[in-house]
């Protein structure tokens, strides 16, 4: 009596068990469809994307849900990784060179595979990765010129190091992070006080970001002291006229007025102000508009 009991409660698990074996179809597998090749960057390329949607298929069922991950990034130290979707971001941490495998897992129906490349990254010289930064800079690539003049410091060359902070001061800058520009170019005048391109960062950094209006008629002086016709070396469009541009409004916003209208002569020198104007500030200021959008 008890066997034929435990027969019944089992018969309907055989059923269940039976048919989960019947309805997985035999003519459906899961594969590598679209194997990964194996990668070369430079230093200096940050993120690689690589789009993973058809690497792995399921033979006979274009619709199949394939749940992919990431199942395993050797060499930690130089790269790391993340999925998104299908989107497989690669970030290379600054300042490593060399090679990993990283292998991605699909999974479906209770089924596993995996798929494995390389990844390496090829070392640069100072000078290459000087270039470069340069190179994106110009092209208003702020980001990859960022990049490249930290994979640049990183390198620790006494000769490139005041001139790699400074451009990665500009850089910050130019991508809206002014606290870390700001910093950055101090470094690249500790390391060289002469590096006028770097007192003329942080002359415009003490104005509009520090608010150090004392300081920023300093240090833009102190730029065209050394250089009267100063041109940025990576930006021509920044130059004397900008400096002397960022000096007048320091004046204005410490009410050295007589000091701003004789920088603004600079500029204008058929430009007349009567400081005794009783709306004196009013007009210097709207002179002052007019000279931001001419150079500034």
């Amino acid at each position: 009596m008890k066997k034929l009991i435990i027969l019944l409660v089992l018969l309907p698990l055989f059923f269940v068990c039976e048919k989960a074996v019947v309805d997985y179809p035999e003519d459906k597998y899961l594969v590598v469809a679209n194997p990964l090749s194996n990668m070369d960057v430079d230093e200096g390329v940050i993120e690689t994307e690589i789009d993973i949607t058809d690497v792995f298929k399921v033979q006979g069922d274009a619709n199949a849900q394939i749940v992919k991950s990431i199942y395993d990034v050797q060499n930690s130290a130089l790269v790391s990784a993340k999925l998104d979707g299908n989107t497989l971001t690669i970030t290379v941490h600054i300042g490593e060179a060399g090679s990993s495998q990283i292998t991605l897992r699909a999974e479906w129906a209770g089924k596993l595979i995996y798929e494995s490349f390389i990844f390496k990254v090829n070392a640069i010289t100072a000078s290459t990765a000087l270039n470069r930064a340069i190179q994106h800079f110009q092209s208003g690539e702020y980001q990859q010129a960022e990049d490249n003049f930290l994979v640049l410091i990183s390198k620790n060359n006494i000769q490139y190091q005041a001139d790699a902070y400074m451009g990665l001061g500009f850089s910050q800058m130019r991508n809206d992070n002014a606290p870390d520009g700001y910093i950055s170019m101090q470094t690249s005048i500790t390391l060289n006080a002469a590096n006028i391109d770097a007192r003329a960062g942080m002359s415009l950094l003490e104005y509009a970001y520090a608010q150090n209006y004392a300081s920023a008629i300093q240090y833009g002086q102190e730029v065209l002291s050394a250089n009267s016709d100063f041109v940025f070396r990576y930006d021509s469009n920044l130059d004397k006229n900008d400096m002397l541009v960022n000096i007048a409004l320091s004046q204005y916003a410490l009410q050295l007025w007589s000091e701003c209208l004789a920088t603004v002569n600079l500029l204008d020198p058929a430009y007349n102000l009567d400081l005794n104007d009783p709306d004196y500030k009013t007009k210097l200021f709207q002179k002052l508009e007019e000279l931001v959008l001419l150079y500034g």
